[in-house]
């Protein structure tokens, strides 16, 4: 590529040679674009029904997009993947009803854990390499709140 700009500019083409170079640059600024850009993010509601035992905080959808980015909650008025969780107690420890439903496909699991906080992490970990193959096992740690006294 080099060499052929070089002869281009030898030859006093400059103008073919400014086009070429320009074309290059597009491209390579159009592969750069297509390579940085987020996957589609995709609209999910969750539903959840759980004992009042269970912690409320980080909620179900907080804890899905702390293994991936690629989900953001649903509108009321949206259609959307559904996420519904029901935990239960049972025995020494909780299970979890998972089902997480879309237009023509649906997935169920059967979450057994010790404690209700396990049912939720194994749930968020699921709904999120579900919706996201590439997402991370090992959830982000929470966002810092921003102290509005400081700066």
């Amino acid at each position: 590529m080099v060499a052929l700009v070089g002869r281009l500019v030898a030859q006093r083409s400059f103008s073919s040679a400014v086009a070429l170079l320009g074309l290059v640059a597009l491209l390579v600024a159009r592969a750069t674009r297509s390579l940085a850009a987020p996957a589609d993010v995709e609209a999910l509601r969750v539903e959840l029904a759980a004992p009042a035992a269970c912690p409320a905080e980080p909620s179900l959808l907080a804890r899905v997009q702390r293994h991936t980015a690629r989900v953001r909650e649903a509108r009321p008025d949206e259609l959307a993947r559904v996420l519904a969780l029901t935990i239960a107690p049972r025995g020494d420890g909780f299970v979890g009803e998972l089902r997480l439903v879309e237009p023509g496909d649906e997935l169920e699991r059967t979450i057994p854990g010790a404690t209700c906080e396990e049912v939720l992490a194994a749930a968020a970990l699921i709904a999120a390499l579900t919706i996201d193959p590439r997402a991370s096992a090992t959830p982000a740690p929470p966002a810092e709140p921003i102290d509005a006294g400081a700066a």
